[in-house]
């Protein structure tokens, strides 16, 4: 197909336009979610969620485009050091396809700007942010709590603060900072130090901010913690509660009383997690409303709604 695009291609047009020589396909995993993105946008039975899908093939553009061949910088939080992360480009694809990429890009966004009827890119990622963003349902009342201890911080606002909850993927894996080895360290929820309270479920709070940043765990030792704090206040794209053994995500509650998340939420983190390259084959999505569990399979695979069809938290 010439471009630019007028529309989205198939996934016949898009697999040729962006080959690249000397570039085996499956070698790049986010071009592969991608493809997977495009062929769905044209399946039957998807167009009353084409918005959707194409809210996720965007956010896989600009993942493409910011991470080809980009070493990560593995900084510390605030005041430690280590540097015991792998230093590799995070996408392993070919710049040879960048034309293709750019092109589809803007395409998706036309569509996006179309059905939003916004016409820039900043009011675009607003539009999206409120159709498909987790709202803080708890902003008052952390203000209020606040003002009434102003020698207490609720929020996390500083990003080298933030980064001690920072889930890193690597091969994968999710690492995060780990106080007891100082350093780095593929993330586990099993021994409880984080759960809240006394519950004893091996689950800890996570945040997904606007821009993908995945925040995970909880600080039992401080007077005021939520899932707000991991974020500074702001608006998600995902929260709730999820157990982690030895790096691998096995189980994800939607439960948050400040974001209440529904299953749009969980298809956000599901995509997200398939960007970094996480194993969620064995992932259980478990509904807080009723305890009912989905397989992320089913939960990303079923637009608009739960694999069972509600739509409620």
């Amino acid at each position: 197909m010439t471009f630019p695009y007028m529309t989205i291609p198939t996934l016949k047009e898009w697999e040729t336009d962006s080959s690249a020589w000397f570039a085996l396909r499956k070698s790049d995993k986010v071009l592969l979610t991608i493809d997977s993105l495009v062929n769905a946008y044209h399946s039957p039975g998807v167009a009353p969620y084409q918005h959707e899908t194409l809210f996720y093939l965007r956010s896989a553009l600009h993942f493409w485009i910011k991470k080809i061949n980009a070493v990560p910088a593995n900084q510390a939080p605030s005041g430690l050091n280590a540097n015991n992360l792998s230093a590799t480009p995070k996408v392993s694809g070919s710049e040879d396809r960048t034309r293709s990429i750019y092109a589809l890009l803007e395409v998706a966004n036309t569509e996006l700007r179309n059905a939003a009827n916004v016409k820039s890119d900043g009011a675009l990622r607003d539009a999206l942010m409120e159709t498909y963003g987790a709202e803080n349902h708890g902003r008052e009342a952390d203000a209020d709590w606040l003002s009434k201890h102003a020698d207490v911080s609720v929020y996390l606002t500083d990003d080298g603060l933030r980064r001690m909850y920072k889930l890193r993927f690597r091969q994968g894996v999710a690492w995060r900072w780990n106080q007891g080895v100082n350093g780095y360290a593929p993330f586990d929820s099993l021994n409880n130090a984080e759960s809240e309270g006394l519950v004893g479920d091996q689950k800890v709070h996570f945040v997904m901010d606007p821009r993908g940043r995945i925040y995970c765990g909880f600080n039992r030792d401080a007077v005021w913690f939520k899932h707000s704090s991991l974020v500074g206040g702001i608006d998600a794209l995902a929260a709730g509660r999820m157990k982690v053994i030895a790096g691998v995500i096995s189980e994800v509650e939607n439960d948050s009383g400040h974001y209440h998340p529904n299953h749009i939420h969980m298809r956000n983190l599901l995509q997200r997690l398939q960007l970094y390259g996480a194993d969620t084959s064995r992932t259980e999505i478990l509904r807080n409303s009723d305890k009912k569990r989905f397989t992320a399979l089913a939960v990303i695979s079923s637009a608009g709604k739960w694999p069972d069809g509600k739509t409620g938290h």
